[in-house]
């Protein structure tokens, strides 16, 4: 992976990881409340912020940014978000998805946890509508 794409990914998955650190890695990804859950509310501020940022970038790092963010958990709304990114940038996404599809990223200089994952049957099943879209000239929104 370019360090170019590294970089835009690592702000993300560095505030997951945080929260997974300090809240755990149940299906609810946040902690409960206190303090902890009000730092937990800042970082995913942050992360829908920088998602939003990523999916607003059209350069081609960003490309594969989105592309590689389809297998972590990054929120309940940012997961369609993406996938609409994705598909709205075209068939230059076609490349990228079927080189993802199959194979978990490896993200330099770091060693995030399986937990952080979007399961393999959720992520199989988006990667493979994308790819469908993308060859077809959809654009998939939010149902």
């Amino acid at each position: 992976m370019p360090k170019e794409t590294a970089h835009l990914i690592t702000p993300v998955l560095d505030l997951r990881y945080e929260s997974v650190k300090e809240c755990g890695s149940g299906r609810d990804y946040h902690c409960a409340s206190g303090p902890a859950g009000e730092r937990d509310v800042a970082r995913w501020d942050k992360v829908e912020k920088l998602v939003a940022q990523l999916i607003d970038n059209q350069s081609p790092p960003a490309d594969e940014a989105v592309v590689v963010l389809l297998h972590y958990y990054v929120g309940e709304s940012e997961a369609p978000d993406l996938i609409t990114s994705v598909t709205a940038r075209g068939k230059r996404m076609l490349p990228l998805l079927l080189a993802y599809r199959d194979t978990i990223p490896l993200i330099p200089g770091r060693n995030y946890p399986a937990s952080m994952l979007t399961e393999d049957e959720i992520r199989r099943t988006e990667f493979d509508r994308a790819i469908r879209a993308v060859k077809t000239g959809r654009i998939l929104t939010v149902d």
